[in-house]
């Protein structure tokens, strides 16, 4: 009955009385079918699942379609004086949804994901000790660097088009199990990444130019690159690319990343962005997945 559709395992749950508990002890529950949320946003039906369910939630999904919930607040306390361990809420338009400090008294949270939320950091907040994947895709939050970094045993981090109200924010922590990295369309005052020496993946994209003296946090990712070869996997994407073109950064890489299979160069629209990325393969022996993408057509004549 897990494998179902939740609408799906109710249907199934009137079949017999032994089903019936089962659906009411179901371990995860998933509210992301369109249809179904388009009724059960507007008649309470989340709300009521949730008073019959017995038993711990050890993971919650709940994605909205629509722009009609505006507070989550009665959902997350129910769930948040379970045992859970994975917790997802995205919102797909509208306002941002801000999320109630509930969620912070989720001890056993291994994997949090969040889209369109926002929410402030409690200030008796002592980490997720057991969080092992953050992915957040418009999410608003002041504090999000001391988020980060009390949550040792983080091995994934994706931040993509984050809010920070001064637009920058200070990544410093020591997360030695941190393999992936991913950080799209925000800019950071500075990062140290000497604390994650087991980084395997990292995927950087930038939404606007930056003057070489305008951003220390991007140097400071070169710089960890010219220190570290045993990453596995790089992506490279946008305004990035033009920042380590106009660095220089390529003479000061590693001779060679023997280690990356996976090598991803897009939005490349000029003679010396390619001229960069035949440098950086050179530097790759062995990659086995390639993908150079570029922006606009353009020529060049000897």
């Amino acid at each position: 009955m897990e494998c179902l559709p939740l609408e799906g395992a109710a249907r199934m749950s009137i079949l017999s009385a032994e089903w019936r508990e089962y659906w009411r002890t179901i371990p995860a529950l998933v509210f992301d079918d369109p249809r179904l949320l388009c009724r059960s946003l507007h008649s309470d039906d989340i709300c009521n699942t949730l008073l019959q369910h017995n038993g711990p939630i050890v993971k919650f999904v709940l994605i909205i379609p629509y722009i009609h919930l505006t507070s989550a607040a009665p959902l997350i306390l129910f769930i948040s004086t379970n045992d859970l361990k994975e917790f997802t809420v995205i919102k797909k338009m509208g306002d941002l949804l801000e999320l109630p400090s509930y969620i912070f008294s989720c001890a056993n949270l291994t994997k949090l994901t969040l889209g369109r939320c926002k929410f402030n950091l409690p200030r008796s907040f002592s980490g997720f000790q057991h969080l092992v994947s953050i992915d957040f895709e418009n999410v608003a939050c002041l504090d999000l660097g001391s988020f980060v970094a009390k949550c040792p045993l983080l091995e994934k981090l994706s931040l993509r088009d984050i809010e920070l109200g001064s637009n920058t924010f200070k990544l410093d922590f020591n997360m030695p199990k941190l393999k992936y990295l991913n950080m799209s369309g925000m800019l950071f005052d500075s990062i140290n990444l000497d604390g994650c020496q087991g980084i395997l993946s990292i995927s950087v994209s930038l939404q606007k130019f930056l003057n070489l003296d305008e951003n220390n946090g991007t140097k400071e990712l070169i710089k960890f690159l010219e220190r570290h070869s045993r990453v596995e996997s790089l992506c490279f994407n946008k305004y990035f690319i033009k920042f380590l073109v106009k660095g220089g950064a390529l003479s000061r890489f590693p001779a060679t990343f023997i280690h990356v299979k996976d090598l991803q160069l897009t939005s490349i629209d000029s003679y010396f962005e390619l001229s960069f990325a035949l440098g950086v393969i050179q530097r790759c022996p062995n990659v086995e997945r390639l993908r150079l993408d570029f922006f606009v057509c353009f020529e060049y004549h000897a």
